[in-house]
């Protein structure tokens, strides 16, 4: 999945991006989770993620200081780097189903000292990664439903 790593260069100033993932532990069902990232200059302290869709926001999820890991990178300069991590509940799994439907999405990060939105190439990207998480999210889900702790094999 592209979304989930961004490469960055001196070329690119600042790079920000919102990635999934799905979870599996033991016999559960999958979770899906989003990763949103942010690299830049200045620390922002990261504590909010938003998608709008069509104008509205769809969803929104504040995340606790401590969820929040924070470092610094040097590639001819240094950078910040901040990552959040929100595991979606069924509500949410839906809400990101319809999402991928969507003509426009806007995608926020917010932290304590500003906020970025996500170019609409990196938006293009995470519409693409959804998809493929949402598909593998249902294959799994399909695949493990039903199964207990003595059936299931890790």
């Amino acid at each position: 999945m592209r979304g989930l790593y961004t490469a960055i260069t001196e070329s690119t100033p600042l790079a920000h991006y919102l990635g999934s993932s799905i979870v599996v532990v033991g016999c559960n069902l999958p979770r899906l989770v989003m990763r949103p990232t942010f690299y830049g200059d200045t620390w922002i302290f990261l504590n909010n993620v938003a998608i709008l869709a069509d104008g509205v926001v769809v969803w929104e999820r504040s995340l606790p200081r401590d969820s929040i890991q924070q470092d610094t990178e040097s590639f001819k300069k240094v950078r910040v780097i901040e990552r959040g991590m929100a595991i979606l509940n069924q509500d949410e799994m839906d809400v990101f189903k319809k999402l991928a439907e969507s003509k426009q999405l806007t995608i926020r990060l917010t932290g304590d000292k500003g906020y970025v939105t996500l170019p609409k190439n990196d938006v293009a990207n995470f519409k693409q990664d959804l998809e493929l998480a949402l598909n593998a999210h249902a294959r799994l889900t399909q695949a493990l439903q039903g199964k207990s702790a003595g059936t299931c094999k890790a």
